[in-house]
């Protein structure tokens, strides 16, 4: 009985040191990351709580603040949770609070509240901490401005998984009753009794990076894309419905070769809602009529247009139509 109560009081003194590094370590990475982008130039400020104890390393940072004044973004958050079960910090998981946070792009200002929205990350055990998963789960959210409502929905589901062990990850984008807010029903000159929500937002596919997707990340150089597969794509909101499928391969300078086949069912009909909201004047409606006229000839069927983006020698086209210069894919 001795020998186990001294065996039990070693093993709980073990995890408590075990745990106390562990905790230090998460705080002493939140620390340098802040200490980093304000030696960079940004604002990054917020005060850090330790909790968790014995079976989670929790760190949650209050009034967080991080703003590039360069670029004019910005984040501020009453407070963002952290949390990673004690045995294996690599699972971390960060919570956003349901009280709003402002984002800033560009010098504009965003609102998103958020329920029960978290970001996952998983890191596979070894020196060299790859990404194994990546996930955004959430409830009920809204995006706004100071002139109202952008965008809201039910849920969001967004996941990237590693399938080999290659860099390649598994894209998944799942969404619940999404709704284009006042704001955008008013830009886009929207008919009072076009549907609210979209019927369905998803996609899927795979995106194969030139080099891993570990903690060489941050001091190294950004993990360029090399190959892009859109396996399915499928948005329904109304008499709109878009699906498509394509393969593109990105080399050394960015530039895309490959096919992405686009399906729009209905477009003469789609072509009469969008003049009904004036956002093509009488001649401008004739020439797009004859254009996808043309298109639909060369693919289509049943009312439906199909029409291939492709992409060549730095250049891209839509079917027969040359469309100019391929944009460049570089992560910065």
């Amino acid at each position: 009985m001795r020998r186990l109560l001294i065996s039990l009081i070693s093993l709980a003194l073990l995890w408590c040191l075990w745990w106390a590094a562990a905790s230090y370590g998460l705080r002493e990475g939140v620390t340098a990351l802040l200490r980093d982008r304000r030696a960079a130039g940004w604002q990054a400020e917020a005060g850090i709580v330790q909790s968790g104890f014995p079976l989670h390393l929790g760190t949650t940072l209050e009034g967080l603040t991080l703003s590039d004044p360069a670029a004019g973004n910005a984040l501020t958050a009453e407070r963002v949770d952290l949390s990673a079960p004690a045995w294996w910090p690599g699972y971390v998981t960060m919570k956003v609070p349901e009280t709003p946070m402002t984002i800033t792009l560009s010098g504009q200002p965003f609102r998103l509240r958020a329920q029960d929205a978290a970001l996952g990350l998983r890191l596979y055990p070894g020196p060299a901490l790859a990404l194994e998963r990546a996930e955004v789960e959430g409830g009920e959210f809204l995006l706004s401005t100071a002139q109202g409502a952008l965008l809201s929905g039910d849920g969001l589901s967004l996941s990237a998984t590693r399938e080999t062990d290659d860099p390649r990850y598994a894209l998944r984008l799942e969404t619940r009753a999404v709704s284009p807010g006042d704001v955008t029903r008013g830009l886009l000159n929207l008919p009072d009794d076009w549907p609210r929500a979209f019927d369905a937002l998803a996609l899927n596919g795979t995106v194969e990076f030139d080099r891993p997707l570990d903690r060489r990340l941050l001091n190294g150089p950004t993990p360029q894309p090399r190959l892009i597969v859109l396996d399915s794509v499928d948005l329904r909101w109304g008499a709109l419905e878009i699906g498509g499928e394509g393969r593109v391969s990105v080399d050394e300078r960015g530039i895309p070769t490959g096919d992405v086949v686009l399906r729009l069912a209905q477009w003469q009909r789609v072509l009469d809602l969008v003049s009904e909201t004036g956002m093509l004047t009488p001649t401008q409606r004739s020439q797009a009529q004859l254009l996808m006229g043309g298109l639909a000839n060369i693919g289509g069927q049943n009312g439906d247009l199909q029409v291939t983006l492709s992409f060549a020698d730095g250049q891209m086209s839509l079917g027969p139509i040359q469309l100019g210069p391929a944009p460049r894919i570089v992560l910065r």
